[in-house]
């Protein structure tokens, strides 16, 4: 458990954070711990941390997409073990199956990361700490990222897409990964989210286990929920400007490789298409269902 460490990026929600950090405490979690806030004003959430191997640190606040990226690279600096798992403060982690993915993961020298099954929730009311559940969904079981070929990989990943942004992650290619997106400007949460999911791809062997590790409150105003999204212009990430992005890193921050495939980019370009389009659709039967159930 000295291994890894819970990075809790947090914003507002005080209380969502407290029943957190009160979850982990009741169930004696050995994990490291590190709250990174990017509240309006200081919490010190550290101050109800009990029991737990917990830092905190303000970084002041994130008022944009920049700020909170500047945040993550600078909380990374900070943290001194060799994996890092990146929270929310409306999740709930299953303390002994991370346990259990984590001494997976170590015994596999092959591999940067693994991840379990997340399973979503949420309470009858959208903002309420607790309450009756009203429904639950287990995500998609994602597919083992195994074989030595990177292209192999990511064809196997756009055709089963799920995201890593949970993961259990070797923490200097997380560090790389976003330090990277901030230096060059990265700046845009739809595109920072699709290319941290493929150039991890790209960086090695990704394992997927059927044992659920995260249970997480869903929220109708949570970002990639927001109703920016549907005026959003997906065109301006697809084709030759996200293609050329990957492409600089792996130039840049990869060797001995070949993704000059258009068959590939092409697979890339329809997962961006079809995953902005489902959250789209996604989106929009949430607001019809707050509506409806709001008039009740």
């Amino acid at each position: 458990m000295k291994d890894l460490t819970f990075l809790l990026l947090v914003k507002g929600r005080k209380s969502f954070s407290l029943r957190w950090l009160d979850y982990l405490s009741e169930h004696k979690s050995k994990f490291k711990i590190y709250i990174a806030d990017g509240s309006k004003q200081e919490q010190n959430l550290e101050h109800y941390s009990f029991n737990l191997n917990c830092d905190y640190e303000y970084y002041g606040e994130d008022k944009d997409i920049k700020t909170f990226l500047k945040k993550i690279v600078n909380s990374l600096k900070k943290i001194k073990t060799k994996y890092v798992m990146m929270c929310s403060n409306d999740d709930f982690v299953i303390n002994n199956n991370i346990n259990d993915l984590l001494e997976k993961l170590k015994s596999n020298n092959e591999s940067i990361c693994i991840k379990g099954r997340s399973l979503w929730f949420n309470l009858s009311h959208d903002e309420d700490l607790n309450g009756q559940i009203s429904n639950f969904s287990p995500f998609q079981t994602p597919h083992n990222l195994q074989d030595d070929s990177m292209v192999e990989r990511i064809k196997v990943f756009t055709n089963n897409y799920n995201g890593n942004w949970h993961a259990i992650i070797q923490k200097d290619i997380l560090f790389k990964i976003f330090n990277y997106a901030y230096k060059n400007e990265i700046f845009d949460m739809f595109m920072l989210e699709n290319f941290f999911n493929i150039v991890l791809v790209l960086e090695g062997k990704i394992i997927a286990s059927e044992k659920p590790y995260l249970f997480n409150q869903d929220h109708l105003n949570r970002l990639s929920h927001n109703k920016e999204l549907l005026k959003y212009d997906i065109e301006k990430i697809r084709g030759v400007g996200f293609k050329d992005l990957v492409l600089k890193y792996v130039n840049t921050e990869l060797s001995n490789t070949n993704l000059r495939n258009d068959n590939l980019w092409s697979s890339i370009d329809n997962l961006l298409f079809n995953h902005f389009y489902k959250k789209k659709i996604y989106l929009i039967i949430l607001i019809f269902q707050n509506y409806h159930y709001k008039k009740k």
